[in-house]
């Protein structure tokens, strides 16, 4: 076995790779949308005879912790051929990844490994370990909303819009609200767009839909919203962002709610992250959610010495992630 960094002469290999660990296709156009929108990927690929039996990714993504842009790596696709597991090849490979990534100036990896890669983030790899993400989720089918009229939710009088992702709001919405977010994946226009809007994420591909919608009071804008939908399953609210005090959030909160009864959708989830609020866990509740602990830990790779990043102060959605 030996390490190499990843040639394009290797991608049909690595998609094949890809289909034997997640039993699930990928197509090329894939990468090439999601791993280099933000600058050069690092890649590195482990080959025996001749054959890929182990990949792994981080892509540069951007990152403001307290206002400052922090050059950061996202980690994904996780991957060793089964025949091959349990001799070391993911630490083998991170390892030739962290070097690559310190030597380019970048200061921090994070991610959300799974179950199975868990141990060897957080043991073997050293990352930090936040904590599962936890999911709430409700049967949408059901009618099961207490009163909610408390004295912070009541009198809503806000306008809830579809829209574009070139929208200048989506743009205000950001500039407006970026501050009461200590660290971030800045919410822009042009992240909103790369992330969802893109040709590849709205085709039926897989069978994945994104809406884009605005939260308004006397016409000015506090906040937007995006609905995921796919397989007549589950919708998501993926990401909200803006000004999300309890009006707001439950004015997002009832309009998914009804989205989903109309679409007859029967499941709605979200993630409200690592930063708590009590107010928006109470109307959570009051809505009839549950709270059910995902399969995903929120990690963190720092690559500079004595950096200590605290994950309270980050705000985390759906969005976050590579899997909505």
């Amino acid at each position: 076995m030996f390490i190499k960094e990843y040639e394009k002469k290797y991608e049909k290999k690595v998609l094949d790779l890809f289909e034997t660990v997640f039993t699930k296709k990928i197509s090329e156009n894939y990468w090439s949308w999601r791993l280099n929108e933000f600058g050069d990927s690092i890649r590195y690929i482990m080959i025996e005879e001749e054959k890929v039996i182990g990949h792994y990714v981080v892509h540069p993504i951007p990152l403001e912790i307290f206002g400052k842009k922090t050059k950061a790596l996202f980690s994904m696709s996780v991957m060793t051929h089964p025949e091959f597991r349990g001799k070391g090849v993911f630490s083998l490979l991170a390892t030739e990844v962290y070097k690559k990534a310190i030597s380019l100036g970048y200061e921090i990896i994070f991610g959300f490994p799974n179950v199975n890669s868990a141990s060897i983030h957080f043991d073997k790899l050293k990352w930090k370990n936040h904590g599962k993400i936890t999911e709430y989720v409700k049967n949408i089918q059901t009618d099961n909303v207490k009163n909610i009229q408390t004295d912070n939710v009541k009198n809503i009088e806000y306008d809830i819009v579809e829209t574009e992702p070139n929208n200048q709001m989506i743009e205000e919405i950001w500039n407006k609200n970026k501050e009461k977010f200590p660290i971030i994946v800045p919410r822009t226009s042009a992240y909103i767009k790369w992330r969802f809007f893109s040709q590849l994420n709205q085709s039926s591909e897989n069978n994945s839909f994104y809406k884009l919608f605005i939260v308004k009071k006397n016409n000015i804008p506090k906040a937007y919203f995006i609905l995921k939908y796919f397989n007549s399953e589950k919708v998501h609210i993926v990401e909200f962002f803006g000004d999300i005090t309890g009006e707001v959030f439950y004015s997002i909160i009832n309009y998914a709610s009804e989205f989903s009864k109309k679409i007859k959708i029967k499941y709605l989830s979200f993630w409200l992250g690592k930063i708590k609020n009590k107010e928006i866990e109470n109307i959570c509740n009051n809505f009839g959610f549950i709270k059910c602990e995902s399969t995903a830990y929120f990690g963190i790779k720092n690559l500079i010495p004595n950096n200590s990043v605290n994950a309270n102060n980050w705000h985390l959605t759906m969005s976050d992630s590579d899997i909505f």
